[in-house]
C-alpha cells in the first residue's frame, strides 16, 4: 500500500513537471520569436498546438516507465536516480525536439539549439528537484522507523543468519521488517533464531498472503541464476519485490551490478528488469 502512494506521488509529479517545463519552454520560445518581455499568455500555445500539452505528461510518463524508473520507488539512491533522470531527460528531449520542435519555422537555425538545452535544462532541473524531495523525505521516514516492508528472507543458513545480524546491528532502521527465515533446502542447515522459521520451499506463495509480505530477499548459501528464475516464477506477479545478496564470486568477477540499499550490499531484481517471458519459459521446462 504504501509503495503505491509512493509510486502515485512520483507520477503525480512527473507528470506535473513536465506539464510545466514545456509551458515555460513555450513562453521562452514566444519571447523569442516576438523579441517582448515575458507575459503569461506566452505560457498557453495558439490553436492547435494546444492538443500537445495533455500530450507531454503522457510521453514523459510511457519514457520514465519503459526506463525502469518506477520499478522500486521506495528504495531508491541517490546517485541511480540523478543518473537515470539525466539520461532519460536527454533521450526524450531529443525525441521532442525532431518530434515537434524542429517543424517551426523559424529565422535563425540557433534558436533550434537553443530550444532543444532550455528544454532538457528545464526538464531535468524540475524533474529532478521533485524526485529529490520525495526521495530524501522517504529516506528519512524509513531512517527514522517510521516506514517499513514486511519481508521475507528465502535461506536459513550462515548467509542468512549474517543478513539479519547485520541488519540488527544499524544504528538507524533500513526499512526491512523481517517477518521470518524460509528453508530453502531440506538438507541444508538452519543457523537463524528457531523462532524466526515460518515455513520451507512450498510455502513462499501461502506466506506472502498471511504475512503480507513486500519484500523478498535470496539469502541461500549458492545463488544461481536457475534458482532466481524459480523463485520469481514462485512469487508471480504478486508485486513482491525480489533482492538477493550476491556471492563473493559474483562481487570478484563483477558480473553482477551491486547496490547498497541503505548500507546492506544486494542485487535488486526489479532494476535488472528480467524477461517475464523467460521467467515463464523457464517455469514451463522446469
Amino acid at each position: 500500500m504504501e509503495g503505491r502512494r509512493q509510486l502515485y506521488k512520483y507520477l503525480f509529479f512527473d507528470a506535473l513537471t513536465s506539464l510545466v517545463a514545456w509551458a515555460l519552454l513555450n513562453g521562452i520560445r514566444m519571447m523569442e520569436f516576438t523579441n517582448a518581455s515575458f507575459r503569461y499568455e506566452f505560457l498557453i500555445p495558439e490553436y492547435n498546438a494546444r492538443i500537445v500539452y495533455p500530450l507531454i505528461p503522457i510521453f514523459w510518463l510511457s519514457l520514465y516507465w519503459l526506463s525502469g524508473y518506477y520499478n522500486d520507488v521506495c528504495f531508491k539512491s541517490r546517485l541511480t536516480e540523478l543518473i537515470s533522470t539525466l539520461l532519460t531527460t536527454v533521450v526524450g528531449s531529443i525525441i521532442l525536439f525532431f518530434g515537434i520542435i524542429i517543424d517551426d519555422p523559424v529565422s535563425d537555425y540557433s534558436v533550434y539549439l537553443s530550444s532543444l538545452l532550455a528544454l532538457m535544462g528545464l526538464q531535468f532541473v524540475l524533474t529532478y528537484a521533485a524526485r529529490i524531495i520525495i526521495t530524501t523525505s522517504t529516506s528519512e521516514r524509513i531512517k527514522n522507523g517510521e516506514l517499513g516492508f514486511n519481508t521475507l528472507v528465502l535461506g536459513a543458513g550462515r548467509r542468512a543468519a549474517k543478513l539479519y545480524a547485520d541488519l540488527q546491528a544499524m544504528p538507524k532502521s533500513t526499512g526491512f521488517i523481517i517477518r521470518g527465515f524460509v528453508n530453502m533446502s531440506p538438507s541444508a542447515s538452519v543457523a537463524v533464531p528457531e523462532k524466526m522459521m515460518v515455513g520451507k520451499r512450498t510455502d513462499i506463495k501461502r506466506l506472502i498472503d498471511e504475512l503480507n509480505i513486500q519484500e523478498i530477499i535470496i539469502a541461500t548459501e549458492n545463488t544461481t541464476e536457475s534458482e532466481i528464475y524459480s523463485i520469481m516464477g514462485i512469487v508471480g506477479n504478486t508485486g513482491v519485490k525480489i533482492k538477493f545478496i550476491p556471492s563473493k564470486y559474483q562481487l570478484i568477477t563483477g558480473c553482477v551490478r551491486l547496490d547498497t540499499i541503505y548500507g546492506v550490499p544486494m542485487i535488486d531484481m526489479s532494476a535488472v528488469k528480467m524477461s517475464a517471458f523467460i521467467v515463464y519459459f523457464y517455469n514451463c521446462i522446469s
